[in-house]
């Protein structure tokens, strides 16, 4: 890997700051002791990966096996060609096709770093 992309890894592993992390309950269990879920919304991807790349990424959607799955690609200036990490998503239970997309771009971020601390 040239330096260009360990500078953009780099950026992109960076932790969130707390405003940019989401929190939910996910569970209260019988004594009323919460599990608290902290979460990222696909803008801080979109936000990480602008400051990171200067804007130079896109993404992409694919389904394989009725799976949906996204790639983030990022121009890599060092070898001049696109570098792109894959992931899958699953259903929401508000907005199926929505949901599914979102979650596919979420995780294919954390395949690029962003939010790992979560």
């Amino acid at each position: 890997m040239g330096n260009y992309m360990k500078s953009v890894v780099e950026q992109l592993s960076s932790p969130l700051e707390i405003e940019e992390i989401e929190f939910r309950v996910q569970s209260i269990n019988y004594k009323g002791e919460a599990t608290i879920l902290g979460y990222k919304d696909a803008r801080v991807d979109m936000k990480k990966l602008d400051g990171a790349t200067g804007g130079m990424w896109q993404r992409s959607h694919q389904v394989i096996n009725n799976n949906l799955f996204c790639k983030i690609e990022i121009w890599d200036e060092d070898s001049k060609q696109w570098v792109g990490k894959t992931d899958v998503g699953t259903e929401s239970m508000s907005e199926k096709q929505k949901g599914e997309a979102s979650d596919s771009f979420k995780r294919a971020g954390f395949n690029w770093g962003i939010g790992r601390e979560l």
